[in-house]
Parts: C-alpha cells; structure tokens; sequence
C-alpha cells in the first residue's frame, strides 16, 4: 500500500512540475547559396518553421511548414545582408541552424 502511494505521488510530482520529455530540440541543416539568395534545406529532424534574420529591419523573413528540399527564395531586402537562418521547432524554441553573407539580389 505504501509503494502505491510513494508510486502515484510521483506520478502526480512529474505532472505539476511538469518534469518530463519537453520536446526535441531544434535541429536542423540548410544549404545556403550566397550569390543567388537561396535557401535549401537539407533536414528537418526537428524543426517546422524558419526564420531568416539579419539583426536589420529589412530582412527578417519567416516560412512555415518548411520540409527537406524545399527551397527558400529571399527577398531583396536580405540583399548585400550577413544573415542568420533559424530553425522552430513546433514548441517555438529556437536556434540557428546556418549563416551566411549575401550578395546582391537586385
């Protein structure tokens, strides 16, 4: 009767503290062609979104859904930008999965 109690208070322990599996971490991979401006990905173990951002206003670029060989067009605001590439995942953590310098996409 004790080892059921100890057992179930355990049980209920893990759920209010919410002690457990908390998801997978971001992980992901991405081919960046610099001169063109593309974006492929190459993995999505563990991300749904990516966000592209350059710590400027102009490029800050979000795509849902993403999936492994799709490819990411920027835009001309990420043009002549050092960009950083951010991977979801579906609890909204993340992390950057790629970086790189782009050229010029006018």
């Amino acid at each position: 009767m004790v080892a059921i109690t100890v057992i179930l208070a355990a049980v209920i322990a893990a759920f209010v503290l919410d002690i457990g599996d908390s998801g997978a971490p971001v992980q992901g991979a991405v081919d960046i062609d610099e001169s063109a401006g593309e974006i492929t990905v190459t993995d999505t173990t563990a991300i749904e979104d990516i966000r592209i951002s350059s710590g400027n206003d102009g490029c800050d670029e979000t795509f849902e859904g993403v999936s492994t060989g799709q490819v990411l067009e920027l835009s001309s605001d990420c043009s002549e930008e050092s960009i950083n590439v951010i991977g979801i995942n579906e609890g909204g953590d993340e992390s950057i999965i790629g970086s790189g310098d782009i050229g010029d996409l006018d």
